[in-house]
């Protein structure tokens, strides 16, 4: 064992000649001892060990000998001391073509997507922990999980048939190795985090001198825009002339303070984590158990929005005979999650048309000023009652082993996992002042008290069997074959009640009956049955050569269409094993190229699609009485096709690994192209005698393009361990085949669809300055040539845009032809929001027990649309002014503004300013500093008399600082004003016994 310094001291007998120096991850050195007594050892690291082994669906498989897209992950070096508590967040940025993020409230959902668009249809990737589904993500702690390995062509996903279309995200759990000392770990983290980006508006002060400069005489709730500058100014000057930030004038409050209304819904956050594991074992046996405790109090006043969760597990594996092992792991987690009820009749707590001057706290009413609470976001989250979500899943997964002679292994597995929620909301009853306008709103006309219970269970037998052989090092064959069943179970039961008798003690039986409950049930179940294969040749190490397939059985499509068989296929070529390279080895470590192609099939679709079903009409629908009642009937069933079957996606893949200087610098390039064939979609449809509408077969395709690059350099020098790393991936997909004959497209960018569409285009107009009053003639008519807006009647300081197209009846016309890509009008695409070049950066320094390690992340390449107030001032009669658009306004004085002119409560021509355009379309690319640590790690020396076998003490900080062009309070990742990222600082220990 080593000192601080590395020093280390041995007595050896004389006979022993040769000192063997191994360590995993490094090249193990023989050194001649002679008459030598000091030694200075410097081992070099074998990039080839580390990660030597990938999980690849069902088996591991050497990193050398893969030929399909894949790309691991260790946990404990991606997570490492940072405080995050979510898969999605651990992972983000990690693997090249892998998105990965958690929603930003706590206990939020985690989202991932591998390589791009998917199907216009939906879908997401096949996650598989442990070889089985995992019914809530959200439930699992980062802290037990080993590795996450990440599927991304169709070769390496295709053993996974139906589900994998998208690709297959692998996570292993940690588990104890044979013959390891028995360990003990407890590490913690304790996090504060507060808001890193909040909405900026204008002072009182700018925004009526806004109004006024764009004409205002007076605003919505009242006030005169004269009187308003008066008192702004005199409060400015002396605000002890107004100490309550407001005065009454005729029966009219004018606000004069700037309230920080935004600002006053947050506080700081508060999150810790403990996790404590066991693990050790023997010749025969190994185990491992571990306990996690997470809490987060998030950064909304009160402790309303707030998540926590319990993680216990159970590992055993034991050997029955030489030839006959097996394993049980037991897992319970239970989590409880609330969040203020901020959608109804109060709307939204995160409002984007506050102005700097809206009330807090409390204002009187009324003839006897009685004091309400007035309607801010921050009275509202401490009024409005929270929802309840409490979430538990106990899972129980059996393997056993079978191994009867060399090469050959059998495997059985059988989970089985049941998921229940409980949920509940209720509406409470207060009232408060609206703030700007005199009147007293209420929270609820009918105080809703709602609840539900889900259960899902799920199971899967998973049998199959493997056989190896290696003919002296020279050919080298391996064989899979087995069996998958699944089924899913899933039940909800709801109930509404209304009007309850207590506002305290709300529940479904306590209404008082004037409106009766509303009561639903759901279920659904669905099956797969599998039958699957892998075959891999290679010679020599050298070439390479594999054949997947599955056959899947899905009950979600009708009989004589369920089943689907989905092969690929994959080769290599280790070009550096060659002996034509051999002279240039001491340069090139490694260099393969390699490539597959394989079909999938997507089973992302509702489960009884292929059934014509019959709804129920409810009683307030109907159009006749029958004997003196209404009676109960059915709406007709609408129209399935009888040949409703897989979508399909094919992929073709290119990849080629590199290494350099023994691998120090080493890395990837890969690019692929993925068709996906048959989505459902419209066809033709029926005329009107038909009596229903055309179903939806499989007649959509589209093509996705895209590229990934990954590179790594790690060295030594002296002391010193660094290394670095950069990521980045793009992606680009198109509709190929879709009936819309007239490329008709909506507003909704993402709803329509039509040959050619790019998936995330923008359409709008392009601006070309303003009118002004050379435009206009003695009667303020638009001159002739000048262009003009179809439908408005502009005026100067009015946007001006370019008129790139005319037909029959508009002529230097502005218009949006009929809406559709072969008759734009006078749109064409002005940007895209899909995420480009998507990337990441890493790095660490090494150096006596000190490590600092740093994560960046960001995007090239993204244009946003931010329609509202947040874009626009005074984008109608209640909107506001923010920060970043004072001054920038067209008036008379400002002919040179960035902004259209305004008018009084958003009339006149002011929409025709609005309008999507290039001129206010964002740069939405960033990036993110999304982790910076500080760790130290204690010698051996200072902690053994302490009976500890290591002991490290970090510091850590998340979402530090992010560089963009949004406006302030806009998120890059969010790309709205919602629940916002936070900056998060955290210090923990960890320690091993």
């Amino acid at each position: 064992m080593t000192d601080l310094d590395g020093h280390f001291s041995l007595n050896i007998p004389l006979e022993n000649e040769t000192l063997l120096i191994p360590y995993i991850g490094y090249l193990s050195q023989e050194i001649p001892i002679g008459n030598k007594s000091n030694f200075n050892i410097i081992l070099k690291e074998d990039a080839k060990a580390l990660d030597e082994v990938v999980v690849v669906g069902f088996v591991t498989q050497k990193k050398a000998n893969v030929t399909g897209a894949v790309s691991q992950v260790s946990m404990d070096k991606t997570l490492a001391d940072r405080p995050v508590t979510s898969l999605g967040s651990a992972l983000q940025g990690a693997i090249p073509g892998f998105t990965a993020s958690t929603e930003t409230a706590p206990g939020g959902a985690n989202n991932f997507n591998i390589r791009g668009e998917n199907s216009i249809n939906g879908g997401s990737p096949l996650v598989l922990v442990d070889n089985v589904i995992f019914n809530d993500l959200n439930l699992l702690n980062p802290a037990d999980i080993e590795s996450v390995t990440v599927l991304k062509d169709a070769s390496s996903a295709a053993i996974y048939g139906a589900r994998a279309s998208f690709g297959v995200i692998l996570i292993t759990t940690k588990k104890a190795k044979r013959n390891e000392t028995l360990t003990i770990n407890y590490n913690n983290n304790f996090a504060v985090s507060n808001v890193s980006n909040q909405l900026k508006l204008a002072s009182p002060v700018d925004m009526i001198q806004t109004l006024k400069d764009g004409g205002y005489t007076s605003i919505w709730s009242g006030q005169n825009i004269d009187t308003y500058l008066d008192l702004l100014h005199e409060y400015n000057a002396n605000p002890s002339l107004y100490p309550k930030g407001w005065t009454d004038m005729n029966g009219t409050k004018y606000f004069l303070r700037d309230t920080g209304v935004q600002k006053e819904m947050f506080e700081t956050g508060f999150q810790q984590t403990h996790n404590l594991s066991a693990q050790g074992g023997s010749e025969h046996i190994n185990y491992r158990m571990s306990a996690s405790y997470t809490k987060q109090d998030g950064i909304l006043v009160t402790n309303k929005d707030a998540f926590d969760r319990v993680n216990v597990t159970s590992y055993v594996n034991g050997d029955i005979t030489k030839w006959l092992s097996t394993s049980l792991n037991i897992s319970y987690s239970k989590g409880n999650k609330t969040y203020p009820i901020d959608n109804g009749d109060l709307g939204s707590i995160f409002k984007t048309n506050l102005p700097s001057y809206h009330p807090v706290g409390n204002l009187p009413y009324g003839a006897d000023g009685e004091e309400y609470p007035v309607m801010s976001p921050a009275n509202l989250i401490r009024l409005l009652n929270a929802s309840k979500k409490q979430i538990d899943d106990t899972r129980i997964l059996s393997r056993t082993v079978l191994k009867p002679f060399k090469g050959f292994e059998a495997v059985l597995e059988y989970s089985y996992q049941i998921g229940n929620t409980d949920y509940e909301q209720y509406t409470n009853k207060f009232e408060v002042h609206q703030g700007l306008a005199e009147a007293i709103k209420p929270s609820t006309a009918n105080t809703p008290f709602k609840m539900y219970k889900e259960s899902t269970r799920y199971t899967t037998i998973n049998a199959f069997a493997t056989y190896e052989k290696d003919f002296n090092d020279v050919h080298y064959l391996s064989a899979l074959v087995g069996f998958n069943q699944e089924k899913n179970d899933y039940r909800k039961l709801e109930s509404t009640a209304y009007n309850m008798i207590s506002n305290e003690l709300p529940s479904i039986s306590g209404s008082d009956g004037s409106a009766p409950p509303i009561i639903r049930d759901s279920y659904d179940q669905y099956g797969l049955r599998s039958g699957f294969f892998r075959a891999t040749y290679n010679f020599m190490h050298r070439y390479f050569l594999e054949f997947n397939g599955r056959y899947d059985l899905s009950s979600k499509f009708p009989k004589g269409h369920r089943g689907g068989f989905f092969p690929s296929v994959s080769a290599g070529w280790s070009l550096v094993d060659e002996p034509f390279l051999k002279s240039i080895t001491n340069v090139v470590s490694t260099l393969k190229i390699r490539g597959s192609y394989g079909t999938l099939g997507n089973q992302a679709i509702d489960n009884y699609g292929y059934l014509p079903t019959l709804g129920i009409v409810e009683k307030k629908d109907l159009q006749w009485i029958y004997n003196g009642t209404l009676p109960i009937t059915l709406n007709a069933p609408g129209m399935v096709r009888a040949n409703y079957t897989w979508e399909k996606v094919k992929t073709f893949n290119l990849g080629l690994d590199f290494g350099f200087l023994e691998n120090k610098l080493n890395g990837a390039f890969e690019i692929y192209r993925r068709n996906t064939i048959g989505m459902l979609g419209p066809v033709r449809d029926f005329p009107a005698v038909a009596g229903a509408t055309a179903p939806k077969q499989n007649a959509a395709d589209m093509k996705t393009n895209g590229w990934g690059l990954s590179i790594n350099w790690r060295d030594r020098i002296g002391k010193v361990n660094y290394g670095v790393g950069f990521n980045i991936y793009d992606s680009y997909s198109e509709i190929t085949k879709y009936e819309n004959e007239n490329k008709a497209f909506a507003s909704e960018d993402d709803k329509t669809f039509y040959v050619g569409k790019q998936m995330g285009e923008i359409w709008g107009y392009i601006t070309d300055g303003f009118y002004t009053a050379d435009d206009f003639d003695a009667t303020g008519a638009l001159k002739e040539g000048v262009v003009r807006i179809n439908g408005v009647t502009s005026h100067p300081g009015d946007i001006k845009y370019k008129n790139l197209r005319d037909d029959e009846t508009h002529v230097n016309v502005i218009t949006n032809g009929d809406n559709s890509a072969l008759n734009p009008g006078d749109m064409v695409r002005i940007g895209n929001k899909k995420a480009r070049y998507q990337y990441e950066a890493n790095g660490f320094v090494e150096w006596k027990g000190f490590n600092f390690s740093f994560i960046l992340q960001g995007v090239g390449k993204r244009d946003a649309w931010l329609d509202g107030t947040i874009t626009f001032p005074m984008t109608d009669q209640y909107g506001v002014v923010y920060a970043h658009q004072v001054g920038k306004v067209w008036t008379e004085d400002n002919p040179n503004a960035f902004y259209g002119r305004i008018y009084e409560n958003a009339g006149s021509s002011q929409s025709a300013n609005q309008r999507k355009s290039d001129k206010f379309l964002y740069n939405a690319a960033y990036l993110r500093v999304k982790n910076i640590s500080l760790s130290y790690t204690f010698p051996q020396k200072l902690i053994q008399p302490l009976y500890l076998k290591g002991l490290k003490v970090f510091f850590s900080g998340e979402n530090l600082f992010t560089f963009d062009h949004l406006p302030d309070g806009v998120d890059p990742e969010n790309l709205n004003w919602s629940y916002p990222h936070s900056k998060t600082y955290s210090f923990g220990i960890n320690l091993t016994l």
